[in-house]
């Protein structure tokens, strides 16, 4: 049954502090953090230095993004990454505050904005994967990192090939057999799209050679549907769903400890056409306002939801949804309630854990209520709290 109340601190506290019942403690469960190293440039609240990161919340943290550059990994913002040259060194940072905080460190490469055309190309040929792999061993070591984090979008999509499902296979099997030889972890993050994860991965021998599957479990609805949706619905009657998508590697063989599912902490947002009809299924023009830190239409963080306005809050515990209305615009998010109950069914499931994607998005520096509200929800439900 759905709820509503007014978006204010304390309904945000009630929410927030509303405990998780009925699961066994699961410490072991992984808890992956997604640093997005951009967010070193942006401003006022916003601001998100590597300091800010809280290593006693996360089990894993990945440095977002490096890139291929003539078959080998190579940054994408040397400014940025390194200490040469007056630049800000954050990957010396990121690798030092998780040493210091007993966390793993993991180089993420990939994205969507490097597509899958030059990946698909270096896994092509044996040259090509044992070049890259290669590279990817002395980056790791140079700079002090425990793995990899493999982030191709996506295998036979995106501008890659039908042989790129194969190739995929005999990509990690290279990688795989050179990170055991040097005691690195690999993980690979990959789509919940039905039909994309069908096309691009053999699911067994994925998980043969993955240390971690985490899998991008959220997006499944947007603006461009025309109607209001929830973005990253536990479960559904349709394909688009956590649970599909889980089910999907789980049917398949792939062992449920490997499976890491992740957690949005941004909401997809919506220009209703109508303001008095708010509901699930509403009409829409388009994407909502953007933000004042991220200036993207149809995305709000949670720090710039908090922060933005009075909104109007509706939650449901079956099906388990939350969104928020104001005046024309609408927004889906995953709030400490539904974290928590995703978290239930990683315990249920057995599965490997959670990833929060990404740090810089939480409340931080809690300007609306206790500091990162979001990622402690997945260290709460997950019983690591």
């Amino acid at each position: 049954m759905a709820s509503i109340c007014s978006f204010s601190l304390i309904c945000f506290i009630a929410i927030f502090s509303t405990s998780f019942q009925g699961s066994e403690a699961a410490s072991d469960k992984s808890v992956f953090c997604y640093f997005g190293s951009w967010a070193t440039y942006r401003w006022g609240i916003a601001l998100f230095e590597v300091s800010n990161i809280d290593t006693t919340l996360c089990t894993h943290m990945v440095y977002m993004y490096t890139g291929l550059k003539n078959g080998e990994i190579a940054s994408l913002d040397e400014y940025n990454d390194y200490e040469e040259n007056f630049g800000k060194g954050n990957i010396k940072k990121f690798v030092t505050l998780a040493k210091n905080g007993g966390v793993k460190a993991l180089v993420g490469i990939g994205g969507w904005n490097e597509g899958s055309v030059k990946y698909s190309l270096m896994a092509a040929s044996a040259a090509g994967r044992e070049t890259f792999a290669d590279s990817a061993v002395a980056f790791i070591q140079k700079f002090g990192f425990d793995g990899l984090e493999l982030d191709w979008e996506y295998p036979a999509s995106n501008g890659g090939g039908a042989s790129d499902k194969a190739n995929y296979v005999l990509l990690l099997q290279t990688l795989s057999e050179k990170f055991a030889e040097n005691n690195l972890i690999l993980s690979v993050a990959v789509s919940a799209s039905a039909e994309v994860a069908e096309a691009a991965y053999e699911f067994v021998d994925v998980a043969k050679f993955a240390d971690h599957i985490i899998l991008f479990s959220y997006d499944y609805h947007s603006f461009y549907d025309g109607v209001t949706a929830v973005s990253s619905p536990l479960t559904g009657d349709d394909k688009l769903n956590v649970n599909y998508s889980v089910h999907q590697w789980l049917d398949a063989g792939v062992p449920s400890n490997k499976i890491v599912i992740g957690v949005p902490l941004y909401g997809r947002t919506y220009h209703l056409a109508d303001p008095s009809k708010h509901g699930l299924g509403a009409a829409v023009t388009g994407p909502g306002t953007a933000g004042q830190f991220t200036q993207e239409a149809g995305l709000l963080t949670y720090l710039e939801y908090c922060t933005s306005a009075t909104w109007t809050v509706v939650q449901s515990d079956d099906p388990l949804y939350t969104y928020a209305y104001h005046d024309s615009e609408w927004i889906s998010y995953d709030d400490p309630q539904t974290i928590e109950g995703k978290a239930q069914y990683v315990i249920s499931n057995e599965l490997g854990g959670m990833m929060v994607f990404s740090l810089e998005s939480d409340d931080f520096g809690g300007n609306c209520g206790p500091a990162y509200p979001l990622l402690n929800a997945v260290n709460t439900g997950l019983g690591r709290l």
